[in-house]
């Protein structure tokens, strides 16, 4: 174990010379370790409001199967040479969804959590309706207020 360590130690120090190494390692340890934070506040909140360890495991392994799932899906589909692209769109996504929590929080303060939950949920469901309604073909009412304003005199 010592060996593996030295030679980890060895590999990694002149590394941590340069400038944008050792700030790209310090940028990924504060996430990681706000990420394990945010990990441990979830899951103590969630034994505080359920009183019951077994929904922390219930929930801790679904989303380990669903992680899972979503990976060997990406790595079924998605070709090789593509790889590199469609992970980083896809780590964008993870990075950026504090930033799209940001409107439902601000509704949860003020109105409170269900009321916030209830208006968003009610949006996707709108836009997954319009979505569907786009793939059959059906008009959403986009259609005719394109027509109106692109012949204001017809």
């Amino acid at each position: 174990m010592s060996g593996a360590i030295g030679r980890f130690g060895t590999r990694v120090t002149p590394a941590l010379g340069y400038t944008g190494f050792r700030r790209l390692w310090l940028a990924t340890l504060t996430s990681m370790m706000g990420f394990w934070m945010l990990s441990i506040s979830h899951s103590w909140l969630m034994v505080e409001l359920t009183d019951s360890v077994l929904v922390l495991v219930l929930v801790g392994f679904f989303q380990a199967v669903y992680l899972a799932m979503i990976q060997t899906i990406l790595q079924l589909i998605v070709p090789n040479r593509l790889w590199g692209r469609v992970l980083s769109i896809w780590m964008l996504g993870w990075g950026l969804t504090p930033v799209g929590m940001l409107p439902m929080s601000a509704v949860a303060e003020k109105l409170g959590t269900p009321v916030a939950i209830m208006v968003f949920a009610r949006q996707l469901w709108r836009l997954d309706s319009e979505a569907d309604m786009e793939e059959l073909g059906e008009d959403t009412g986009e259609t005719a207020a394109v027509e109106a304003v692109e012949s204001p005199g017809g």
